[in-house]
């Protein structure tokens, strides 16, 4: 979509993807302030509950107000069904492609690093907001290249499959569903990740600061 404009926002840099949605760098047209816009297509391949998360997602971020948490300006959609997400565009690198190329950090760094990550979950805990995704690829590290410089400032993102309390009627995360990534999520979210509180992303951060 590089070159387009979406409702107020030129696209003009492909940032990354997967699943059912991508990330670029955009512009606003009439404030010219650059974010990460993350758009959501319409497709005949998607889960029904994808569109439900990129809500959560918009509301569970922008609900919390911690400096370590990935700001949200906007949301919106557009005619033809995509979704869109403006939020803040982070000049840095996620924990996990640092990991990726420097292997094993230093006990100082990583407690660093471990704190802030914690700084921001307490914050979304006190707001109600369980993350249930914490891992190296959610965890950007701005300011840092792998193998170069290293800030190391975190920004918490992608609150996706986040468990809100004001949303917890929704049907989102049904009975018995199992949401987090493998390697990283507490056991209990195997079983009903619906139940699951604040101790599943303390469980998650504990593994982050062992890899």
């Amino acid at each position: 979509m590089c070159g387009q404009t979406l409702d107020r926002y030129e696209i003009v840099e492909w940032i990354g993807g997967g699943g059912f949605g991508a990330v670029y760098r955009a512009r606003h047209t009439v404030m010219r302030r650059e974010v990460a816009l993350k758009i959501v297509r319409p497709s005949v391949h998607q889960p029904p509950d994808v569109i439900e998360r990129f809500v959560t997602e918009a509301r569970a971020a922008a609900s919390i107000g911690n400096p370590h948490i990935i700001g949200v300006f906007d949301a919106g959609s557009i005619e033809n069904g995509t979704h869109f997400l403006a939020m803040e565009l982070v000049k840095g690198s996620s924990l996990g492609q640092v990991l990726g190329v420097e292997g094993r950090l230093s006990v100082e760094r990583a407690g660093r690093i471990i704190l802030e990550v914690l700084d921001a979950l307490i914050a979304a805990h006190v707001a109600g907001i369980v993350h249930r995704d914490i891992k190296p690829g959610n965890i950007m590290l701005e300011g840092t290249e792998p193998g170069g410089p290293a800030n190391d400032f975190v920004k918490l993102v992608d609150f996706g499959i986040s468990k809100a309390a004001y949303l917890s009627d929704t049907p989102t995360t049904k009975t018995g569903m199992s949401m987090g990534t493998p390697g990283y999520a507490a056991p209990e979210q195997y079983l009903a990740a619906r139940n699951v509180d604040h101790r599943a992303d303390i469980y998650s951060a504990s593994v982050v600061l062992y890899k």
